[in-house]
């Protein structure tokens, strides 16, 4: 039971890094500011 409990927690906390990483991209994009240094490809 230990070893299932141990991989869950592993996947949830992987899972909650890249969620919040990708929440925090998506804030940064949405809120910034217009005016500075714009590179475009």
């Amino acid at each position: 039971m230990s070893d299932a409990q141990e991989t869950f927690a592993m996947t949830a906390v992987l899972f909650g890094l890249s969620f919040a990483g990708i929440f925090l991209f998506w804030f940064a994009e949405k809120f910034r500011p217009k005016r500075g240094p714009t590179t475009r490809r």
